[in-house]
């Protein structure tokens, strides 16, 4: 699908000052992977290209132009106005389940070649499931207060007590870039190690137990930091790394943009799809079963490929209008 001219205009192709220490090209493969281990995290630079960026916003907006079309045939939200932006729902904390999980542009991320390629590196098997993760999505707040983003705090996605080692390397991809203005994913380095597990068991008891959404009221592991990324690129973190949403200062856009007056086209001030791959050996026929039926009802599970038992926060009841996409064959060898 070619994307809309507005939406390349969105994808700003590394417009950043300097490239962090964290950000690897994706053939430098030795070097990003040790980077992960030793730091548990790190960023594959363009993945996407801006052209598959610019495909998978279009397609995020087609879908929620598509969905906001009521009975009597009226489009309800439009890309290039910000003010209709109010008739789409998004949590407070941005993630989006449901059906968007399940849509085409979820999928288009999904399924490019580069993006499977890196976590074939990390497993050592082309074989592999990709989640069925909430999209995350954050309104531009500097145009509408009440869009501000309230995130879900530092947490694990791997309980310690239960999960030992490494389980699974959760990804995301940034449709817009990562900077101090929007926020996005912040991380704690280091505190994948055995050290700092040990730490949060003994700080955390009460997660024994319970599943592997283990929230923390404050990182007792190191500093957060956010992890600036280009648009298409993938994040990369440990399972056992402490993470969470950060919310930017707000001036992304610049005066011009941030002005309520404007007619300038506006964009998003976050969309990023999490993406998570694991070898299909590990799940059990009882967990691929489930998964197809999870794709063809349109739900959102969470960032385990290979089981069902993860923190399920996203889990969602069968939509009776949901019509299931038509996968193409590399996408529907993920499923």
């Amino acid at each position: 699908m070619e994307p809309r001219a507005q939406d390349l205009d969105e994808y700003s192709g590394g417009s950043q000052a300097s490239t962090p220490p964290y950000r690897f090209p994706a053939s430098e493969s030795e070097l990003w992977r040790a980077y992960l281990k030793e730091h548990g995290f790190v960023v594959v630079q363009d993945v996407l290209t801006a052209e598959q960026t610019g495909a998978a916003i279009s397609m995020f907006w087609d879908y929620l132009e598509f969905t906001s079309t009521g009975k009597d045939n009226v489009q309800k939200v439009s890309r290039s106005d910000w003010r209709t932006w109010t008739k789409f729902g998004v949590a407070c904390s941005g993630l989006i389940g449901a059906q968007i999980s399940q849509s085409a542009g979820a999928w288009y991320v999904r399924g490019q070649a580069a993006l499977r390629k890196v976590f074939s590196q990390i497993w050592s098997t082309e074989d592999l499931l990709v989640s069925m993760d909430a999209v995350i999505i954050w309104k531009p707040w500097w145009r509408n207060s009440a869009w501000l983003p309230v995130t879900e705090g530092l947490h694990l996605d791997q309980n310690p007590f239960s999960k030992e080692g490494l389980c699974a390397v959760q990804g995301m991809v940034p449709l817009y870039d990562v900077t101090l203005d929007t926020g996005g994913l912040q991380v704690v380095p280091g505190s994948h190690s055995e050290e700092a597990q040990d730490a949060l068991r003994r700080q955390h008891a009460w997660w024994k137990g319970k599943g592997d959404w283990c929230p923390l009221e404050e990182s007792s592991v190191g500093e957060a930091e956010l992890v600036k990324a280009w648009a298409g690129d993938l994040i990369l973190w440990d399972s056992r790394t402490v993470h969470g949403g950060k919310v930017g200062n707000g001036e992304g856009a610049g005066p011009v943009e941030r002005a309520a007056c404007t007619e300038v086209a506006s964009r998003l001030a976050r969309l990023s799809v999490p993406v998570c791959m694991q070898p299909r050996a590990w799940a059990s026929p009882e967990v691929h079963q489930q998964r197809k039926e999870a794709f063809q009802r349109g739900s959102a599970l969470s960032h385990w490929a290979s089981e069902l038992s993860g923190s399920g926060s996203h889990h969602c009841a069968r939509n009776k209008n949901h019509q299931p996409i038509e996968l193409t064959p590399e996408q529907r060898e993920l499923l």
